[in-house]
This record gives structure tokens, C-alpha cells and sequence, in this order.
């Protein structure tokens, strides 16, 4: 099937998924959509915006651990009150998080995973995930260069930007920590 053809098809069974409770997964084999138990809508996020207005940046080089948990703050990873969007007026952000990434005590459990998200004054952007930045699978994975990009339209007011990270024991049978190392995070504001 030719990709703009597959695209129409997909974008259709998301709209479809929303209404009817299921979810389409593409694969080589298979184009149907599958029944979920608990269904959860497809996100196709699409950003466009018109001229670029500012860049902030915040890096940090210091090594960061922690162990397995819910999602919390990446220390450095937050631009705080920097995003103003006046009266009347909607600005598009582009944010993009990169770090050097690495997980330990994953044992056999490959799915044991370091997860990010983005959050807009407290609310994640999408795509919400989950945004896998590394897996498990040894005692001590080598480290991995990892970024993702959210994209959001909001409207007047100032804004903060926080990259969030989670530890995710799968099988909740093993000591899971992760590390970051060499962050970035990025945002562009454009109109």
C-alpha cells in the first residue's frame, strides 16, 4: 500500500478507535485493528508554526541517578516562568529533551525501561507515551544518546517547561536505577 494511501487508512482507524473502543497497531502482517481491553486514543500530534520568536536552552553535564519510581524532575531540566504568550496571541513550542542514558539491575527483564516526559505548566505534552529513552536486559547496559521532541499550541499566559524522568520495574522483581548524563532541554517558540 503506498504510504500516503496507509497514513489516510491510519488516520481514519484512530478516528474510528476513538469512537468505536479499539486501537490499530501497523505492522508488516497485519492492518486490523485489534480489540483493547482498556482502549486508549492514538495521538498524532501536528505542529506548524510561522516565525521562530525565541530559543531557550538549559544544559547540564553532571551525571544524575535515581532509582526505580514514579515520574519527578530531572534536576535541570526546567525553564521556569520564561515563556510569556501575550493577551490576544497563541505561540506553537518545540521542545526537544537529549540525554545520555543508561539503566542497571534490569536483570532478565528487558522491559525494565527509563522513561521521559515533558510537562507544560504541570500538564504533559504530547506524545504522552510511554517515551522509552532506554531498556533493560543486562546487569549494567552501556549508555545510549537519546532525545524526543513534543510540540504543543498554547494560548496567553507564561509557561513552564519541566523534563520529568520514571524508573519502571516491570516485573517488580529486581533493584532498577537508571542514570542521565549530558542533558538538554530545548524549546523554541515560534507564532
Amino acid at each position: 500500500m503506498p504510504r500516503k494511501h496507509l497514513v489516510a487508512v491510519l488516520a481514519s482507524v484512530a478516528v474510528l478507535g476513538g469512537w468505536y473502543g479499539f486501537t490499530a497497531v501497523a505492522s508488516a502482517g497485519s492492518q486490523e485493528p485489534s480489540p483493547a481491553a482498556a482502549p486508549e486514543p492514538l495521538t498524532v500530534t501536528q505542529c506548524r508554526g510561522l516565525a521562530q520568536k525565541s530559543v531557550q536552552v538549559v544544559t547540564d553535564d553532571v551525571p544524575r541517578a535515581r532509582g526505580e519510581g514514579g515520574f519527578a524532575a530531572i534536576p535541570n531540566a526546567t525553564i521556569a516562568g520564561g515563556i510569556v504568550v501575550p493577551a490576544g496571541d497563541s505561540d506553537l513550542l518545540v521542545v526537544t529533551f537529549s540525554s545520555s542514558s543508561q539503566i542497571f539491575g534490569a536483570g532478565v527483564n528487558e522491559d525494565d525501561n527509563l522513561q521521559v516526559r515533558v510537562l507544560v505548566n504541570g500538564v504533559p505534552m504530547a506524545p504522552v507515551g510511554p517515551n522509552i529513552f532506554v531498556e533493560g536486559g543486562g546487569q549494567n547496559n552501556g549508555a545510549v544518546q537519546n532525545s524526543a521532541t513534543w510540540c504543543q499550541r498554547v494560548g496567553p499566559g507564561n509557561y513552564t517547561v519541566q523534563a520529568q524522568w520514571a524508573v519502571i520495574d516491570v516485573g517488580v522483581n529486581n533493584a532498577v536505577s537508571a542514570r542521565v548524563d549530558d542533558t538538554a532541554l530545548h524549546v523554541e517558540v515560534s507564532d
